[in-house]
């Protein structure tokens, strides 16, 4: 993995592969690769194991989110990934929240997300950042690292 060479440390009790590099605020590393921002775990996985399905995510085995190691994640979906954090702890079940309404409309986060021409993932970090407020995520002004094509 000469491309993360220098930027990870192995634990040597969880066998994790500590990125080293930068983070978000959430505690997932990040680097700039290809001329794109990408998640670490996802191009260590990517890069050792191969490409991850359209509409999957990668779970952390370990619980760790700052683990590259492709051995400690695994495809699944994000209502498993979901299941999961509630399951260990992670996530409180009552912020699980299937519909958001806003201006007398209630749809899914991935609606919202389209309409609004912000990336899932950075709406749903936004709602988790601003304690599930919809109206202050989507009023947010959108930063250029944060535009994306469509969620």
């Amino acid at each position: 993995m000469n491309l993360f060479k220098n930027l990870y440390k192995i634990n040597s009790i969880t066998n994790c592969w500590e990125y080293t590099g930068n983070s978000f605020v959430g505690g997932y590393g990040w680097l700039r690769c290809y001329k794109r921002r990408w998640l670490a775990h996802r191009l260590s996985y990517i890069i050792n194991i191969g490409e991850i399905p359209k509409e999957k995510e990668l779970l952390h085995i370990c619980d760790n989110r700052k683990c590259i190691n492709p051995k400690h994640l695994k495809v699944g979906t994000r209502k498993e990934n979901i299941r999961d954090m509630i399951e260990k702890g992670r996530m409180n079940k009552e912020r699980v929240k299937s519909y958001y309404e806003y201006k007398g409309k209630k749809q899914g986060l991935k609606s919202w997300a389209k309409e609004y021409n912000i990336n899932r993932d950075t709406l749903n970090n936004r709602l988790n950042r601003l304690k599930w407020d919809i109206k202050k995520a989507l009023e947010t002004p959108i930063r250029i690292y944060e535009r994306s094509k469509n969620a």
